[in-house]
């Protein structure tokens, strides 16, 4: 009894080291969210599932000292997943824009959008806006009233590009408005 009681808590040590060694886990190991990329979502998502799994079955056959690294790789993942999160919302507030040509910046659900956008923008990191915009970022012409468009505002990435050069180039074409 002793025999088999001991090679099955063996057997369940071994599962429980086997649980934090998946593909998943493994593949998400290096990232962070000074680090992490906009395809890196579902991987980082199934490696917190790993993660989270593992606690749930194996608690009792991790120290806390192991716990706590579990823990710590799941933060981890976590701070990476908003730093996802942050880019996407900014890119889908300049894809929300309106076309340049069929706006009217008197308009204020067009001035919000803008605003919107604008405001997402700015409370990104360094690094999170480098994944808006991996281009130069410099200061473009005011449209006005206070309402600045820069590349910097609606990185110019493959998604955004579209909407901020015709923003950019109205702005341009279009000062006093």
């Amino acid at each position: 009894d002793a025999i088999v009681e001991g090679n099955t808590l063996l057997e369940r040590i071994a599962d429980a080291k086997k649980a934090l060694e998946t593909a998943n886990i493994v593949a998400a190991a290096d990232i962070t969210s000074e680090n992490v990329k906009l395809d890196e979502q579902a991987i980082l998502t199934a490696a917190k599932t790993d993660l989270q799994d593992a606690l749930d079955t194996y608690s009792e056959n991790y120290t806390t000292e192991e716990k706590d690294a579990i823990q710590e790789k799941i933060s981890r993942i976590n701070a990476a997943l908003v730093t996802i999160s942050n880019v996407e919302q900014v890119i889908a507030d300049v894809a929300a824009l309106p076309e340049v040509d069929k706006a009217d910046m008197e308009d204020a659900k067009v001035r919000e959008a803008v605003s919107n956008a604008e405001d997402a923008y700015s409370v990104l990191s360094y690094y999170e806006k480098t994944l808006v915009d991996n281009n130069t970022k410099d200061m473009e012409e005011s449209i006005g009233k206070g309402y600045i468009l820069t590349r910097e505002v609606f990185g110019l990435n493959d998604k955004t590009r579209p909407y901020a050069e015709r923003w950019i180039k109205w702005a341009n074409e279009n000062p006093d408005k």
